[in-house]
């Protein structure tokens, strides 16, 4: 499972006396605001006695540049009435101290980017303090990162990491202020025990506080990068992909401050970081049939309300792993995660920007999709990478369908790129000449089998065994053993530590759609297709290229399992000699067509559920209209191996080989189908490696069963595989999954996706 890291609100009764004077949670020394034209809003609490607040912008001289008044909130909860109570909670609210907390806020002017300032607010009457400042303070943009544990993941967790620490003692990256700290931490304060108030600790972003806001050399200024421990650098402890992020854009020339916040918890559902007010829109939500809606909102208040307020940039996003369980859906037709996408993109831009001048009401929205370890047992990867695109099978959409303004990191072929060290329970190893087993749990060969690693072993690894270790293996492992050395894991392969990766494409998309930059944003995209003769030619829209090509890596030899599930990005067959086959003719191409209309269906779906505990009944699936069917149709799924995956729906699909036609365009080879047509066509439609496993430097080939389904990992020994799946554009961005109906041979794309 990913990592799963508890936060607790506790519903408290906090009078007025007990509140001093102070910043909200979210502000502290080092601190980036936003910069013009909006205005950036600063807030904090008010004690007893207060009857008015002023704020004033005080210059590097020390000299007051201007002073505002400040609103003050006594009354209502500070964050409104549109967040309620949450439902799975038994009417605790939002608001973690469930009665109305003062509040003071106050908008300072738009300020242009840099500067050195202090924030200094003052109040008349407060009995505890009559003036409270923060330091260090410059403005430029504010991005605020969010998600389960794949944007939680540390830096200390990714290749890249000392290279950084590198790069910041050289004086790049100066321009990046970061709040340092676990995302997974609580923001909302004061803290307090069950049985009591407890004492009002320091804030969250405050310099003693959990989270403190530092510049970049700030965060390198103590600790160090000890491999075996991860190290302890403050930076260390930032989300790796929300860091590399701002990473990129710096290196690509953005040069006025970044300032990056990360509220991200491991093992999260998208639900829990919305609001009652718009998730109501959807339908099939996680854990909404039967069983109550026990997810919706239940982070919402802990790692999302004290942030509203503020004004901000823009939005990063990357989740999706504990939600493939649950129906990937449609935007268009408000159903499952398509549509929670949307929806969370809507809700967290209304109300950030509530105030008019503050955060755009269309602020810039960055979408990491799946990489392909992340599937946590679930169905149909292929479909949430598209639901996390709201169906559009890119990003931006349209003006007028909630994701304008939208930009989007692919990262199917961006799993960690030593593999999976460790995690599992069950394995065979498949050498090319049969399947002897080895005990669980299952890992790299350097790890276990051999023992070839000194250091860094992770948590299941034997540690050196000179005897098992001979000079051989040795050298095939000296390159594996110094990465994991160097580069602790955490969990194993659903958290690849190739996070760098993410963060330059996720950048580079925002800086050519958000900064002005004129490169490609997004990689090749599907715009149509037609058959000719025997053949198929893929056409790649020119303007979404941006002037790039289409570049081809050859498809390398791979291997699949020949039950369908697998095949599809599916899980559920157990390896064995008898059902695992070599692609020799074609390769990992990632590309197939279907020749029987009747099979398509992009998310098979149950046609009936349990009305008690609310999960589906076994066997009967139809697959709706949103999702490629004719909506009626119930299908009889008698293959008791795979209850998700029901036979008929989404079968016979063929894999072709394809070349490169012009510098937009494939040309797929139908030669195969002696004379069949193709009624629909995907490509890079599930959970792919697309290594070249029989290369004996990428030996080992891992199958294993954990919590029911398979993993597939193949762990390198000598060299890294990454990024190698067979279409890219020459800027290396790689194609966007997709799958299209062929009818009157031309490609069909479901709404509201067009082609």
């Amino acid at each position: 499972m990913a990592a799963h890291i508890s936060v607790f609100l506790f519903a408290l009764t906090v009078s007025a006396d007990k509140v001093p004077f102070d910043f909200g949670p979210v502000f502290g020394d080092n601190m980036v605001l936003q910069q013009s034209p909006a205005k950036s809003a600063v807030y904090g609490y008010l004690s007893s006695g207060g009857t008015a607040v002023k704020v004033s912008l005080v210059g590097n001289d020390g000299g007051i540049l201007y002073t505002v008044n400040a609103s003050m909130n006594t009354t209502t909860q500070p964050f409104g009435k549109d967040f309620g109570p949450r439902p799975s909670a038994a009417g605790a609210p939002y608001n973690p101290w469930n009665e109305p907390l003062p509040m003071w806020k106050a908008f300072l002017n738009p300020t242009q980017a840099g500067g050195n300032y202090t924030i200094m607010v003052t109040c008349q009457g407060c009995q505890d303090a009559t003036t409270i400042s923060i330091t260090n303070v410059t403005f430029g943009d504010v991005w605020y990162c969010s998600g389960q544990s794949n944007m939680w993941l540390p830096v200390s967790h990714t290749y890249s990491r000392n290279e950084t620490v590198d790069a910041i003692k050289a004086g790049k990256y100066n321009n990046i202020r970061l709040m340092a700290g676990s995302s997974g931490t609580n923001p909302s304060y004061p803290k307090a025990s069950k049985s009591s108030q407890g004492p009002w600790n320091a804030g969250y972003g405050s310099v003693n506080g959990s989270n403190p806001w530092m510049t970049s050399r700030q965060s390198i200024s103590t600790g160090n990068s000890s491999g075996l421990t991860g190290g302890d650098y403050p930076l260390f402890a930032m989300g790796a992909a929300c860091w590399y992020f701002a990473q990129r854009l710096a290196e690509l020339g953005v040069s006025h401050p970044i300032g990056i916040m990360n509220t991200a918890i491991g093992g999260q559902r998208i639900e829990e970081y919305m609001t009652n007010a718009t998730i109501s829109q959807c339908s099939n939500r996680s854990g909404s049939s039967g069983s109550g809606l026990q997810y919706d909102a239940t982070l919402y208040g802990a790692q999302v309300v004290p942030f509203v307020d503020m004004t901000v940039k823009g939005f990063t996003w990357y989740q999706g792993e504990n939600n493939m369980g649950g129906m990937k859906g449609n935007s268009l037709a408000n159903v499952g995660y398509g549509c929670m996408q949307r929806v969370l993109v809507q809700g967290w831009r209304a109300v950030w920007s509530k105030e008019p001048g503050t955060t755009d009401p269309k602020a810039p929205f960055g979408i990491v999709t799946l990489a392909s370890s992340g599937s946590e047992g679930g169905p149909n990867m292929g479909a949430m990478r598209h639901a996390q695109t709201a169906n559009f099978g890119f990003l931006p959409g349209p003006e007028g369908s909630g994701m304008e303004n939208t930009f989007l990191a692919q990262a199917y072929d961006l799993d960690d790129k030593w593999g999976a060290p460790s995690w599992g329970r069950l394995a065979c190893k498949f050498n090319h000449k049969g399947w002897p087993c080895v005990a669980p749990p299952f890992h790299q060969p350097c790890f276990v089998e051999w023992s070839c690693c000194k250091v860094g072993s992770g948590v299941h690894g034997k540690g050196y065994n000179a005897t098992t270790c001979n000079s051989t293996t040795a050298a095939y492992c000296a390159n594996a053993c110094a990465a994991s050395a160097s580069t602790p894991e955490y969990m194993g392969g659903i958290h690849p530590r190739s996070k760098k990766p993410v963060g330059d494409r996720l950048g580079t998309a925002a800086f050519n759609t958000v900064y002005g930059g004129k490169g490609a944003f997004t990689g090749p995209t599907l715009s149509g297709c037609t058959i000719n003769a025997s053949s198929l030619i893929v056409n790649f829209n020119e303007s979404l290229l941006a002037g790039d090509s289409l570049k081809l890596n050859p498809a390398k030899p791979s291997y699949y399992l020949t039950g369908h599930s697998y095949k599809t990005g599916q899980q559920g067959f157990l390896p064995s000699p008898n059902n695992m086959q070599q692609n020799a003719s074609y390769g990992g191409s990632l590309l197939y067509v279907q020749v029987n209309a009747t099979m398509f269906c992009m998310e098979p779906v149950p046609a009936f559920y349990n009305a008690t505990t609310g999960d589906p009944l076994p066997d009967l699936f139809y697959c709706p209209k949103w999702a490629g069917g004719i909506g009626r149709s119930l299908i009889l799924n008698t293959s008791r191996d795979d209850k998700a995956d029901p036979i008929g729906f989404d079968t016979g699909w063929i894999q072709l080989k394809f070349e490169q036609e012009t510098s937009t365009s494939i040309k797929v080879d139908l030669s195969p189908l002696n004379g069949l047509v193709p009624t629909a066509i995907r490509y890079a439609w599930g959970s792919y490696d697309c290594c070249d496993l029989s290369d004996p430097m990428l030996w080992y080939l891992h199958c294993g069963e954990l919590f029911w389904y398979i993993i597939m990992n193949n762990s390198r020994v000598n060299h890294t595989c990454i990024a190698e799946c067979p279409i890219y554009s020459t800027s290396d961005l790689p194609a966007n999954p997709f799958m299209a109906k062929v009818v009157e041979g031309k490609c069909e794309c479901l709404p509201p996706q067009e082609c």
